[in-house]
């Protein structure tokens, strides 16, 4: 296990004991076995140190599902993933880190739909200004979904969730990109 890993099990630790905003630097590094000069080496502050969580564990569940035919099951492994780490996850979310982890989620789902965008419409006349608006949309669209999820104690089961979202992608994502190629056909 690499010294971030082991910050990222001792800060996961930490929470179960006491708030995220009563962690601090010291905690951790006392609880890892390094001094605080190695944590700044890595990371600039906690909340640095939970984006980097936050992505490692949704890069290893995601994997290599980001492509149009694929991305139904990143997103839904990515609920799953969430869900996994629920007390994590609602502790984070509850900080002031939470625009951080917002930003990163848009970031992760903003690449995943552009790979949609790019897949289908390949050898179509569409601007990268649309993709880009397209993307927008859906990636707003699917994170807020997540994120209501989120706040809503994650009660409901992702993988209806993520079914009823694929139905509204395929049904709104393709007609989108027609209809902005349409547009710019008969400019």
């Amino acid at each position: 296990m690499d010294t971030k890993e082991k910050l990222a099990e001792a800060l996961r630790a930490k929470m179960k004991e006491k708030p995220l905003s009563r962690i601090t630097i010291s905690d951790l590094t006392t609880a890892v076995g390094i001094n605080r000069q190695t944590f700044y080496y890595h990371y600039h502050d906690i909340y640095e140190l939970i984006e980097d969580i936050y992505y490692r564990e949704t890069m290893r569940a995601i994997g290599n599902d980001n492509t149009i035919e694929t991305w139904q099951t990143g997103l839904a492994k990515l609920f799953h993933a969430v869900q996994n780490q629920k007390d994590f996850v609602e502790q984070t979310f509850r900080s002031i880190s939470r625009e951080h982890i917002e930003d990163f989620l848009y970031s992760i789902m903003e690449n995943l739909i552009i790979n949609a965008i790019n897949a289908t419409s390949a050898g179509l006349l569409l601007k990268e200004e649309d993709k880009k608006l397209v993307a927008d949309f859906y990636k707003h669209a699917l994170i807020g979904m997540l994120l209501s999820w989120v706040k809503d104690g994650m009660r409901r089961n992702p993988d209806e969730i993520v079914a009823k979202i694929e139905i509204l992608a395929r049904d709104g994502f393709t007609p989108a990109i027609s209809t902005f190629v349409k547009n710019r056909q008969q400019c």
